[in-house]
């Protein structure tokens, strides 16, 4: 349950992200901190991933 709503969180992060991006302006504050929100969805999503690596989630769709 806990892996599921990281999962979710970080989706919504990604997907708001792509929506504010068009009124966002390159360089300012904002395209910063988008970014960083950016960076913290892709370091979630590989933690999500090795963890469902190493404990096997992945095992079954692999072979």
């Amino acid at each position: 349950m806990l892996w599921t709503s990281v999962l979710s969180f970080t989706l919504l992060i990604v997907v708001l992200g792509l929506l504010a991006m068009t009124g966002i302006e390159r360089g300012t504050a904002s395209y910063v901190v988008l970014m960083m929100d950016f960076a913290l969805a892709g370091v979630l999503l590989a933690t999500v991933g090795v963890v469902f690596w190493r404990c096997g989630y992945l095992s079954d769709a692999l072979d």
